[in-house]
């Protein structure tokens, strides 16, 4: 605890202008990405979740005895061992978030379905898996059990925008896909992302997109196809 008291004393509880000089812009600007990263509101409050909490009530982060750069950390063993809990999965299920329409049911049998299953994972459908669970209860934990997490966008339903999120705010892969004629309706904020787009009278060559982006992403699965 020597070194936690040293250390607030030394940064934590000076005022903010003396830990980032205003003149000094470069080490000004060096908080903003920890900012985004943490949510954090300023810098007071990255302080409060770093040091406070993280660090000295669950202790889950820990010093390097490096006073003259305090803001390096590591994770600590119980830092490890509660991510654990809640990173990437090492089961085989990859989750498919997509449009329930009789459109996609060829796509799914020729492109989704095979994909996922040459490159060694196992594809999960909330629509065809049974449960007794409410079904937006089962949708959450099938997602947090599964490795990575496929959505396709064509039909632009809402529930795929949130699927896809929920699975990329717990860190897991997400690899996103969407029929051509679509690919103009992609929301602002995920057209950034790489999209796969496919045609349905060339699901062959989805298939192979498909199943090289996922073993590009995560490598190759364990399962092999029966």
């Amino acid at each position: 605890m020597a070194n936690a008291e040293k250390l607030h004393d030394e940064f934590i509880s000076k005022p903010l202008q003396e830990v980032w000089p205003i003149d000094k812009e470069q080490e000004a600007l060096s908080i903003f990405p920890m900012l985004g990263f943490a949510w954090a509101g300023n810098a007071a409050e990255l302080r409060f979740l770093l040091f406070d909490y993280l660090w000295r009530e669950m202790e889950f982060l820990s010093n390097q005895d490096r006073f003259e750069e305090p803001w390096i950390v590591r994770i600590s063993p119980a830092g490890w061992e509660h991510l654990q809990k809640f990173g990437i999965s090492n089961s085989n299920s990859g989750f498919v978030a997509l449009w329930f329409d009789p459109t996609m049911d060829a796509p799914w049998q020729n492109g989704f379905l095979p994909a996922i299953t040459e490159a060694g994972y196992s594809p999960v459908r909330i629509d065809k898996t049974e449960h007794n669970n409410k079904i937006d209860d089962e949708i959450i934990a099938t997602i947090r059990g599964a490795r990575f997490l496929v959505a396709d966008f064509t039909g632009s339903r809402g529930g795929v925008y949130f699927e896809a999120g929920f699975a990329a705010g717990l860190g897991k892969p997400v690899i996103w896909t969407v029929r051509e004629d679509y690919l103009d309706q992609l929301h602002f904020d995920t057209r950034q992302y790489n999209h796969i787009s496919w045609h349905p009278n060339d699901l062959e060559t989805f298939k192979a997109s498909l199943r090289n982006r996922i073993e590009a992403t995560l490598g190759r699965g364990t399962l092999r196809p029966q």
